[in-house]
């Protein structure tokens, strides 16, 4: 009876314990957390949306003309009526842009949303709707830079993106698809990738925050509302529609958004180096102390109309390293890639190297790697060749 009593208190004991592990609330993936890493608490972020980041994304729809000699598969494809010959039809795609200066009418966009486009609107907050033009466009990051003529524009602040970790949660913002705004949350889950190795998306982040496929596009945001970047490319990793989500840099973004105001293009500046590293292995082989930082040349070659600035014309050799790139110091390759992306072909930066054995500071200016440029004050060239007819049409029935 003794047994049967404690075999039945056994039972009831493990059914209370089961249904107070089921009752219990289990915080969803990468839910946001209490408190942040300035100890500020957030147990909801509907306020900083509604004040900072929602009143300063748009809605960017563009409209490319079709010839009217379109092939049938194609009409039916994008639902063109039959009887359409004769008749101007347009290819419309909607994605998002972000007010980044509320004084000039600045907007940043996706290059792919307006390639080519014959016109282009922009649907603010408050449901005003505005021609747009483009002012200029970085095919690396799939940017472009709109400009509108309104009052009482909300521009959203941008963050240091090179402060980025692993692990911080963000919050991705898309207005597409004339779906309106979506918000969702998740956690900055990489910073470059081995996989990306020797490309631009090298010095992408990758989140895994939902984004929008395609032109959607989208942004990417901190706790307290700043963007740290902006939707540039979703690479899918198999038939199961798993994606990886590239955020280009808001950092980056920047450096790109300034080139294009002050020459119309965007002509990154080129080491023409490759670098690795100061393991631990490499700093016993040198003789370097464990609290040095830095990366050790590993390949070196001139790069097209670099020009060092030394009297001695001291250039960059395989065995070099370099520890410091304008005063701040280098932490690892990927540091190093991303200053040198902030610059234009031409700008000049100083580096802090050890070159056989010896400490130096030397000041080198960027070459680039485009062939076919020779001058970077030259904003006729441009090494994008792609790029279409971005003239607004007065009088188009579409806007």
């Amino acid at each position: 009876m003794i047994k049967y009593l404690t075999l039945n208190y056994a039972i009831a004991l493990f059914a209370v314990i089961l249904l107070l592990l089921l009752s219990t609330s289990i915080p969803s993936y990468a839910s946001l957390p209490f408190v942040d890493n300035l100890c500020q608490k957030h147990t909801s972020i509907a306020e900083m949306l509604e004040k900072k980041a929602l009143p300063a994304v748009v809605n960017v729809v563009s409209f490319t003309a079709i010839s009217p000699e379109t092939d049938p598969a194609y009409k039916y494809f994008f639902n063109i009526p039959e009887n359409s010959e004769g008749e101007q039809q347009y290819l419309r795609k909607s994605g998002t842009g972000v007010i980044i200066d509320s004084k000039k009418g600045t907007i940043i966009t996706n290059y792919g949303l307006v390639l080519g486009a014959d016109s282009i609107k922009v649907t603010l907050q408050d449901q005003r709707t505005l021609r747009a033009a483009v002012i200029g466009v970085d095919p690396d990051i799939d940017l472009a830079v709109l400009d509108i003529d309104a009052d009482d524009l909300v521009a959203l602040k941008l963050a240091d993106s090179d402060k980025i970790k692993v692990g911080d949660f963000s919050v991705a913002i898309s207005d597409s698809f004339d779906l309106g705004k979506s918000v969702a949350t998740g956690l900055v889950s990489s910073i470059g990738g081995k996989v990306f190795n020797g490309s631009i998306y090298e010095i992408f982040v990758q989140t895994e925050a939902s984004l929008n496929q395609f032109h959607g596009g989208g942004i990417l945001i901190d706790l307290h509302g700043e963007m740290i970047g902006m939707n540039a490319a979703i690479i899918k990793l198999d038939r199961m529609r798993t994606a990886i989500n590239l955020i280009a840099p808001s950092n980056i973004v920047m450096s790109s958004v300034e080139q294009i105001f002050r020459y119309g293009n965007v002509i990154r500046g080129d080491l023409a180096i490759a670098v690795q590293n100061l393991t631990p292995e490499l700093k016993h082989a040198f003789n370097i102390p464990n609290d040095i930082t830095g990366v050790i040349i590993t390949q070196a070659e001139q790069p097209l109309n670099q020009v060092p600035t030394n009297k001695n014309d001291i250039t960059l050799k395989p065995g070099d390293m370099i520890l410091e790139i304008d005063g701040k110091e280098v932490a690892n390759r990927l540091q190093l890639i991303r200053s040198i992306y902030t610059h234009r072909f031409g700008d000049e930066i100083e580096l802090k190297t050890v070159s056989e054995g010896l400490t130096k500071t030397i000041n080198i200016k960027l070459g680039t790697k485009y062939s076919d440029i020779k001058d970077p004050m030259d904003s006729s060239m441009n090494p994008d060749k792609t790029l279409g007819d971005f003239e607004l049409r007065e009088g188009d029935s579409k806007l």
